[in-house]
């Protein structure tokens, strides 16, 4: 049921959580729990950083484009009198979309501080790495569930497993922008068929202009067709 809720609510965007966001961390947190991966853990945590800045620079400038489409959507003569299901819609995605341009923008202050000594650059790096971007990732198991793996060895074993909390902050950008797009994408289709739902029939604001004079050539040739 959970994985059905999770589906329909990233269906906007389910490729980028997808390969992105939940698949490494939870791959990431697959190798953390083994002995002697740090190596692999450190290269799959470099891998998903290098996307998720690709990711999070993509949403930026995605966000301000969309932010730009409804601020000049407003200036329309007719959105005033458009369906007002329509406004409350290009409000909606104005809100999401500042939220995804703020969110991202400080998601990728972080990622840069988080690497702020070229820690990928060092070559004994790979614990420091590791002690830095697992926090925001991943959490232990809670151990009363695994008896038999905390009596082994009389010490235990570390599970470790996705903390959601993060897992849902860091696919929240990809989400307001995702949304941000449907919903202005709904409002512009409420304010196309405006008059539809208005059940507005044929007036004089229905006639389309040609812009030439019915005597002239180009208008005979235009009554003509």
């Amino acid at each position: 049921m959970l994985k059905v809720v999770v589906f329909l609510g990233t269906v906007p965007y389910y490729r980028f959580f997808q390969f992105n966001t939940l698949g490494p961390i939870l791959r990431i947190a697959k190798y953390s729990s083994r002995r002697g991966q740090s190596r692999k853990v450190s290269q799959l945590l470099a891998r998903w950083r290098t996307r998720k800045l690709a990711e999070l620079q993509f949403i930026s400038i995605a966000c301000a484009i969309i932010a730009a489409a409804v601020i000049g959507s407003f200036s329309w003569n007719a959105a005033f009198d458009a369906y007002w299901v329509a406004p409350a819609l290009w409000y909606s995605s104005l809100v999401l979309s500042i939220f995804g341009l703020l969110l991202s923008t400080q998601q990728i202050a972080v990622l840069q501080l988080l690497d702020a000594d070229g820690v990928h650059g060092k070559p004994d790096s790979t614990n420091i790495d590791v002690s830095r971007y697992l926090p925001l990732m991943v959490t232990d198991k809670p151990q009363h569930l695994y008896p038999a793996e905390t009596q082994r060895d009389g010490h235990g074993i570390r599970t470790l497993r996705p903390r959601w909390k993060m897992v849902f902050a860091w696919q929240c950008p990809i989400m307001f922008m995702s949304y941000s797009v449907c919903l202005y994408l709904s409002g512009l289709l409420i304010y196309v068929c405006t008059p539809l739902i208005r059940g507005n029939g044929w007036d004089a604001g229905s006639n389309v202009s040609s812009g030439c004079e019915p005597n002239s050539p180009s208008g005979t040739i235009l009554l003509t067709l």
